[in-house]
């Protein structure tokens, strides 16, 4: 190692001089050079200047022999991309074995933040500062033109957060400890299901319209007010995932595509039965049921954006809860209301891991209510307990 006082082309301020420390390494062959210059002043010792150098030097020479990659310019690379890091997460995940529909939505969050980041901004860049204004950034919809929901961004940043985990268990974050990434509170809102009037109301508003593709998609939305399949199932239903189990005929579900995690059944009545063989007819196999005028199968997107749609000229533009996963919500709730069946019927029927999440669409149900409702108002028989015999109402 050579140290080089004062070195020429650099100016300092407040007396200050230049220190370089040089190295030359040999790596398979190839020599490797690097440098490192620091200011220093008349009073810092000699000794801080040679250990802090020395330090470095030795840290570089192991970097070097590691056979940790080189940037462009031969140098150890201290810090991955983010767009390199965003590869590397999705072979991590791919690795571990995570559902095909997990590492999908992950890595379209990945890649709206490398969009937002920048591709070739080094890991080590982004600061806690950095964090926050995109998340901000974020919220006000910057890469989608609309703002986002706290549930939306905080999504995006667990995305982030894995991605600078993998890269510093990799030794590739260029950080001594990670940023913190805070989530957003989330302002939980009720989800509202589609009332009898209101589906009756959309679906002839979409019925209506006579444009390309509105007639099909008003097929799927009613076959999937029938089955309460999710929207990634549903857009993405396949000829060959009808199957009969006895004399029933139902959908299977995979479970590399289904959210618990195991392969589902859902049970096809004569209506949805009669659905799903009219826009299977002449498709095979692979082919997507429900498709557009050009053979292609409806997005999430598609599906939402048209849903937006009918929901505003059908009237109910206003009523925010209402959302696509409403028409789940209806499939549950009229199991509850109209075929009057127990909650773990139900469960099993929306495929559920948990009872709570099932009995979260009952509580707001109109049969839980008007249940609850008929206990309450219930005329208690015989004589008034001793609790209510003394009430009186004051006016």
């Amino acid at each position: 190692m050579s140290i080089v006082k004062n070195t020429k082309g650099m100016s300092y301020c407040n007396g200050g001089r230049a220190v370089k420390c040089e190295i030359s390494v040999s790596v398979k062959g190839k020599v490797i050079r690097d440098s490192k210059s620091m200011t220093i002043t008349d009073k810092t010792p000699e000794e801080v200047i040679v250990k802090s150098l020395q330090k470095w030097k030795d840290n570089t020479v192991a970097a070097l022999k590691s056979g940790r990659p080189l940037n462009a310019e031969n140098k150890p690379e201290v810090s991955w991309t983010v767009g390199k890091a965003v590869d590397e997460t999705i072979k991590y995940w791919q690795k571990e074995g995570r559902k095909k529909t997990t590492i999908h939505t992950a890595s379209i969050n990945l890649t709206i933040i490398k969009r937002l980041l920048g591709e070739h901004t080094h890991l080590h860049e982004i600061t806690d500062a950095t964090i926050r204004d995109l998340r901000d950034r974020m919220l006000q919809g910057e890469e989608c033109q609309q703002p986002n929901t706290e549930g939306t961004v905080n999504r995006k940043l667990s995305a982030l957060s894995v991605m600078l985990s993998v890269a510093h268990e990799q030794g590739f974050s260029g950080m001594k400890t990670l940023p913190s990434i805070k989530r957003r509170s989330e302002k939980q809102s009720r989800r509202l299901p589609l009332t009898k009037e209101m589906q009756e109301k959309m679906l002839s508003t979409c019925y209506e319209l006579q444009e390309d593709d509105m007639d099909t998609f008003a097929d799927l939305m009613l076959f999937t007010l029938m089955t309460g399949l999710r929207r990634s199932n549903v857009s993405t239903l396949k000829v060959n995932q009808l199957t009969m189990r006895g004399n029933i005929p139902v959908i299977k579900i995979d479970k590399d595509d289904f959210k618990g995690g195991r392969d589902h059944y859902v049970m096809l009545v004569d209506e949805a039965l009669d659905i799903f063989k009219k826009h299977s007819h002449k498709k095979f196999g692979k082919d997507y049921v429900f498709t557009k005028t050009d053979g292609k199968h409806f997005t999430g997107s598609s599906i939402l954006h048209r849903f937006n749609r009918i929901k505003s000229l059908a009237g109910y533009g206003n009523i925010k809860e209402v959302v696509w996963h409403s028409t789940r919500g209806a499939f549950i709730t009229n199991c509850f209301d109209d075929k009057k069946l127990s909650p773990i019927e139900v469960r099993n029927i929306a495929g559920h891991v948990e009872l709570s999440t099932t009995m979260g669409y009952y509580e707001q149900s109109e049969a839980a209510m008007k249940s609850t409702y008929d206990l309450l108002n219930k005329p208690k028989s015989g004589a008034q307990s001793d609790n209510t015999a003394s009430l009186k109402v004051v006016k």
